[in-house]
């Protein structure tokens, strides 16, 4: 399902490009801030993505779906910061992040489906 410059294939650079990223950056032993300000620019990336789902594309579910993902980049960007005070919370929305968009795309595929 190829969509042009929207394609999924695409915005999975982003997950890569942050494991990458952040990956290299503890290898290295570099500072986490660079990390941090990739993680606010794949949030932005991703609110732009969201849009075109619901308003480009026509397809709510590929919309919901990228809805979810900004809100753990935030954190990450926090962490990336060094607001250590958000760890512990930010490691829980990740754990939740990381399947609740697998479940609400089924689920709400068979609702858009229904209607």
């Amino acid at each position: 399902m190829e969509r042009g410059p929207f394609s999924p294939r695409r915005g999975g650079y982003l997950f890569v490009f942050t494991y990458l990223y952040v990956g290299l950056t503890i290898l290295g032993g570099f500072g986490t801030t660079g990390a941090g300000y990739f993680s606010l620019f794949v949030a932005i990336t991703a609110l732009g993505y969201s849009y075109a789902g619901f308003q480009i594309l026509g397809d709510p579910p590929f919309g919901v779906i990228w809805l979810s993902w900004p809100f753990p980049w935030f954190f990450f960007l926090s962490l990336g910061l060094k607001r250590e005070h958000l760890t512990r919370y930010t490691g829980w929305v990740g754990a939740i992040e990381g399947w609740v968009p697998g479940v609400r795309r089924g689920r709400v595929r068979r609702v858009v489906a229904a209607h």
